[in-house]
C-alpha cells in the first residue's frame, strides 16, 4: 500500500496506487478529460432532485465527432458547458446543455436537431455523489463524498444502480485505474512524460496526478457488487 497516497484523500484502506505528475501532458493527450482545478459537474435528474453528475457522458461523444468550439469562461469548467441528463425507460437522455458557442447560447435543439437525445454512444459508469463533502480535493472531480450512486450504461442503455460510501467508491475508482494503466493511452502519457522531462519524472507523482485528475479511465467497467 501506498501510505501517502492514502492520506492524501483521508483513507486507511485501499489497494496500492502510485501518485503522478505533469498535468500539462496530461491536458495534452486528454484536453478536455483532465482538470487540475475542480470541476463544476453535469447534472443528473432522479425523480423531482437535480444531483450533481460527475461523469460527463458527452466528452466521450467527441472522442469520435467533433467537438462544438464551446465558449470557455472559467477555468472550473472547461468543458464550457453544463448538460443535464436523466434515465427515462431504461435510456440515458440528454436532456439540456447550458452553454454559449460565439457569446451565442446554445441548446440540444442547435446542436442535435431534437430536444432530446439518446446517448447511444456512452458506456461505463455515471457517478453521482450524495451527502456532504467527506474531503475537498481541488482537482476535477476529485472530491470525495459521504455515498454515491454508480449507475452502470451500456450503450445508453441502463444496466443497473448501486449505492456505495467513500471506501467503496475508491476501491472502485482504484480498479478502474489499474485497468486504465494497461491501456495505450496511459503508455503514451508515460513515455512522453519520461523523454520530455527525465530528470523530473517521478512515477508515484504521475499516477497520483492522473488518478486524481483525470476521468477518462472512469469508463473502465468492473464490477460493483460487495
Amino acid at each position: 500500500m501506498n501510505k501517502v497516497f492514502f492520506k492524501k484523500f483521508g483513507i486507511d484502506r485501499m489497494k496500492r496506487v502510485k501518485k503522478h505528475c505533469f498535468l500539462i501532458l496530461i491536458f495534452l493527450y486528454f484536453s478536455f478529460m483532465s482538470f487540475p482545478t475542480a470541476q463544476v459537474g453535469d447534472f443528473f435528474l432522479k425523480k423531482e432532485d437535480k444531483l450533481l453528475l460527475f461523469t460527463n457522458p458527452l466528452e466521450f461523444l467527441y472522442k469520435t465527432k467533433k467537438r462544438p468550439d464551446f465558449d470557455v469562461t472559467s477555468d472550473s469548467n472547461k468543458r464550457g458547458y453544463i448538460a443535464t441528463w436523466a434515465i427515462k425507460e431504461k435510456k440515458l437522455l440528454l436532456l439540456s446543455i447550458k452553454g454559449t458557442i460565439n457569446q451565442q447560447p446554445v441548446s440540444v435543439k442547435s446542436l442535435f436537431g431534437k430536444t432530446r437525445v439518446f446517448a447511444s454512444w456512452f458506456s461505463g459508469f455515471l457517478i453521482v455523489p450524495l451527502g456532504h463533502k467527506a474531503q475537498t480535493i481541488d482537482s476535477g472531480y476529485a472530491t470525495l463524498y459521504e455515498e454515491y450512486l454508480i449507475y452502470v450504461i451500456e450503450n445508453g442503455n441502463f444496466v443497473t444502480v448501486a449505492k456505495r460510501n467513500t471506501h467503496e467508491y475508491i476501491d472502485i475508482r482504484v480498479k478502474q485505474f489499474y485497468q486504465f494503466k494497461r491501456s495505450e493511452e496511459y503508455q503514451t502519457l508515460v513515455t512522453t512524460a519520461q523523454k520530455d522531462n527525465p530528470h523530473l519524472f517521478d512515477q508515484d507523482q504521475f499516477d497520483y496526478e492522473l488518478f486524481t485528475s483525470l476521468i477518462e479511465y472512469t469508463i473502465y467497467n468492473v464490477n460493483i457488487k460487495r
